[in-house]
């Protein structure tokens, strides 16, 4: 019996030891797993975050695209302004040099006019201003071509 009890407690002890190395085996696969769970986490956090900085710097990219297509946007607006400015400033100074033109060409005829009135008047004041002699000797020369007209 006492053989009997010794087995059974050998068997109770291999059993034992069975039971310890399947527990530990579990524990082992628990661990195992565990491990595996945590570096997929891992990995699907770290792509999680890969793509939230990727969607942040695309947005950055937006943002300084937008603000390079305002940017130039206002360039063209401002160069589109100063064209339109030189314009008009030529169109002001085409209209000035018209109008200079203009006021030119009418005090030259003005000139002109009053030059060719001043010479008449002056035609008929040295008529005016003959002295009588110079009367009297228009005079007698007409008369004198007149009698040589009548003695041919």
């Amino acid at each position: 019996m006492r053989n009997l009890e010794i087995e059974r407690q050998q068997d109770l002890a291999r059993q034992l030891l069975r039971e310890e190395t399947e527990q530990k085996a579990k524990e082992e696969e628990i661990k195992n797993k565990e491990k595996e769970l945590k570096s997929i986490e891992a990995a699907r956090l770290l792509k999680i975050k890969q793509d939230q900085e990727r969607e942040t710097e695309l947005i950055l990219e937006k943002e300084r695209l937008k603000k390079l297509e305002i940017e130039e946007e206002r360039a063209r607006q401002e160069k589109f302004e100063e064209e339109e400015r030189i314009k008009q400033e030529e169109l002001r100074i085409k209209e000035w040099e018209r109008k200079f033109d203009e006021e030119q060409k009418i005090r030259e005829e003005a000139l002109i006019k009053n030059f060719y009135e001043e010479k008449t008047d002056d035609k008929k004041n040295i008529d005016l201003n003959k002295t009588d002699n110079e009367l009297n000797k228009n005079e007698i020369s007409y008369e004198g071509s007149d009698v040589d007209e009548n003695s041919k």
